[in-house]
């Protein structure tokens, strides 16, 4: 009995691992239609998402971050920036398509707003309004390894 099941399985396993290795990778252009309608889906949503709060409405220039924004911004500083990473709280958490920091560049008072879609489908904005002060980068550094 042991020799028929050890013998069935040296049977088997090769079987196995030949059905697991030719496993179909998806192809570049598959890959890609994949990103774009990734894409889309995100800006609908928060098309949806910034139709509903009024105050979009009454500005042009309506910009917004997002985690992978943050990311690129501190690899540009080349260190750490302590306020680029207070953010990253807000970012966490699930949401459809993703968590943006919006801004309104005409707006005087400088607020930002975390605008998401929960799963529940509303549109959400945490309690926190935050105004600010006009901040400039002092200095940028880029480096070749950020450039390729």
């Amino acid at each position: 009995m042991i020799k028929s099941l050890l013998v069935l399985s040296l049977v088997l396993t090769p079987l196995h691992s030949n059905v697991e290795s030719e496993n179909p990778q998806p192809s570049d252009n598959c890959i890609n239609l994949m990103k774009e309608r990734d894409a889309k889906f995100k800006d609908r949503v928060f098309e949806d998402v910034l139709s509903s709060y009024e105050y979009f409405n009454n500005y042009e220039h309506v910009h917004y971050f997002t985690s992978n924004d943050l990311s690129m911004i501190n690899a540009l500083l080349g260190k750490e920036n302590t306020q680029m990473e207070s953010l990253r709280k807000y970012f966490a958490g699930v949401a459809q398509g993703e968590r943006r920091l919006y801004y309104v560049l005409d707006d005087p008072t400088h607020r930002v707003f975390m605008l998401y879609k929960n799963f529940s489908n509303e549109n959400a904005i945490p309690k926190g309004m935050w105004g600010g002060k006009d901040r400039r980068i002092q200095s940028r550094r880029v480096t070749k390894e950020l450039i390729m």
